[in-house]
């Protein structure tokens, strides 16, 4: 029983493995631009385990244009970010069954980039921080530079 007790005491002190999620958590937090002319939005859940949640909206006037769910999952040796977008009904822009989905290529200390792994999907995606600036881009083309909301 001793020996139990000590082990409770002692095990919060032990080191945490680094897991593989853990090179994103600069992506965490609310990010907001002026876009597509009205206001884009985005934002990121820490990592959990073996996935990292996120969600992007578009608005004009108040008014919902899309919005997109995404996730990032490890999977075996790799790192996937899918996501589906949606109108505002909640129908989404992918056929049945379609999801945009990009295997993490490389990182950066706040970097990502993400290509292909499938045929309907951009051939790059790309996430840089700098301070308390996001940007986005789409195949090497700057779609969004999100400012961090507080």
């Amino acid at each position: 029983m001793k020996a139990f007790l000590i082990a409770l005491l002692v095990l919060p002190l032990a080191p945490r493995l680094e897991q593989p999620l853990d090179r994103l958590d600069w992506m965490v937090g609310h990010w907001r631009t002026d876009a597509l002319g009205g206001t884009a939005e985005e934002a990121w859940l820490p990592p959990f385990g073996d996935a990292m949640h996120g969600v992007f909206r578009h608005s004009t006037d108040g008014a919902l244009r899309f919005s997109e769910f995404m996730q990032i999952t490890v999977e075996g040796s790799d790192v996937l970010l899918r996501f589906r977008h949606f109108n505002p009904n909640y129908s989404t822009w992918e056929g049945p069954g379609e999801v945009m989905e990009f295997r993490l290529d490389h990182t950066g200390p706040q970097s990502a980039v993400f290509v292909a792994a499938n045929t309907i999907t951009p051939d790059r995606l790309t996430y840089e921080r700098s301070g308390d600036t996001l940007t986005v881009e789409i195949s090497g083309v700057p779609v969004f530079v999100f400012r961090s909301v507080r």
